[in-house]
């Protein structure tokens, strides 16, 4: 292709992309025209509405919130004396006041979050009489002091999104047919009109999924687990697993290492690789190997485990199971992706371990962190090799210094 072709594609390109901002710019401006005047409409309505009781309440203001651009917050109720009736329900702007400093500097806060808060003064109070009387609107302030959430943006507001029992029902049904969570989402969405009118994240959904299956656990697929390592056990003297159940005494996570394991972690634990990048199972267990290298530079298996979720408290279980399962030796390093469960419960059950995260799941990750600028070829391949040379140096870091 000549000079002069690419210079013609070049600028026939940028006209297009021009042509498709202005007709998004345009569209989005016409979205904004309508949702003015629903909000007026809704907002005449709001100041004497009467509604039955706190759900409704609640869809309501909801709707109203929505076609505006913020999300909602269920904040104080009070109840009648003497009494489980309520009395009077508030909403409020998903901004609206401030944390509890005590909270900030608690040292027992899981991981650390965003704070959108910023005292935003946005609310509604429903009241009622009498316990038998509807609930009519005590207070209503519409003004806000942050941006609103933009038309295409809006079903991604936190209250905005929620799955139906149908939903749920077809999600369920498709699950069980063996049908992957992103595929099934994918089709939700084709199915809706596209994602933005679905009514829940991609995020919402897997969560459901995961929720449900780990609530499914067969009683005869567990039996099977448990037998299976009960023979082993009996033939393999050294030979060891463990089960955690949960609240309902239901399998929610389990463990187990063979003698050959305990032998090669003596000789090659020095550094540990733990992983937990798998779900292909049915039950979308997460499947988390420890993985070690020998003299002969091969992949050897110091333990698996099978873990229903990523919390803090299924790694504290299953790092303290493994550090017996090993006679209380913890590896001098380990390896891992960027799991927050993971680097809380290291800290608590490993604390003299060195905690280092994996090469490539850095390398996964960063086109999040710089996506504008990974196109440049020249900051790709510095920050590439930056990446690497501070691995190498951390790798060689020693405790202490």
């Amino acid at each position: 292709m000549s000079t002069f072709e690419k210079a013609n594609n070049a600028e026939s390109d940028e006209e297009l992309l021009e042509d498709i901002r202005a007709e998004d710019e345009n569209e989005e401006k016409n979205q904004e025209e309508v949702s003015e005047d629903v909000i007026i409409e809704l907002e005449g309505k709001m100041k004497n509405q009467i509604v039955k009781d706190e759900k409704e309440a609640y869809i309501l203001y909801c709707e109203y919130a929505h076609s505006k651009g913020f999300s909602v917050r269920k904040d104080k109720q009070y109840y009648f004396q003497g009494s489980e009736v309520v009395r009077e329900k508030r909403f409020v702007c998903y901004r609206h006041g401030e944390k509890d400093e005590r909270l900030r500097k608690s040292s027992k806060v899981s991981c650390n979050h965003i704070d959108t808060r910023s005292k935003c003064p946005a609310m509604i109070i429903f009241k009622r009489r009498i316990p038998s009387s509807p609930f009519t609107v005590d207070r209503f302030i519409k003004e806000h002091n942050h941006e609103m959430a933009s038309p295409k943006k809006r079903h991604l507001l936190k209250s905005a999104r929620s799955i139906t029992k149908a939903k749920k029902l077809v999600i369920e049904n498709m699950v069980n047919a063996g049908i992957k969570p992103t595929a099934t989402y994918s089709y939700l969405a084709e199915e809706a009109g596209g994602a933005d009118v679905l009514g829940y994240s991609k995020k919402d959904c897997f969560n459901f999924i995961n929720q449900l299956m780990k609530y499914k656990v067969e009683a005869g697929d567990a039996q099977s687990v448990v037998n299976e390592f009960n023979n082993r056990q009996a033939s393999e003297s050294l030979f060891y697993w463990d089960v955690q159940l949960d609240s309902e005494g239901r399998m929610a996570n389990f463990f187990w290492r063979d003698g050959r394991s305990r032998i090669d972690y003596e000789i090659f634990g020095d550094v540990v690789s733990f992983d937990t990048t798998y779900r292909t199972n049915k039950y979308r267990m997460i499947c988390a190997p420890f993985i070690g290298i020998n003299h002969h530079w091969q992949n050897i298996i110091f333990g698996c485990a099978f873990l229903s979720d990523e919390s803090a408290e299924s790694f504290k279980w299953l790092f303290s199971t493994f550090l017996k399962s090993m006679g209380g030796i913890a590896p001098q390093t380990i390896i891992t992706d960027q799991a927050q469960g993971l680097a809380i419960a290291i800290r608590e059950v490993m604390s003299g371990t060195r905690h280092r995260l994996c090469q490539w799941h850095i390398s996964q990750n960063a086109h999040l962190i710089w996506a504008h600028l990974i196109m440049i070829k020249v900051f790709l391949n510095f920050s590439t090799s930056v990446c690497q040379n501070v691995i190498l140096l951390l790798s060689l870091k020693k405790p202490g210094r």
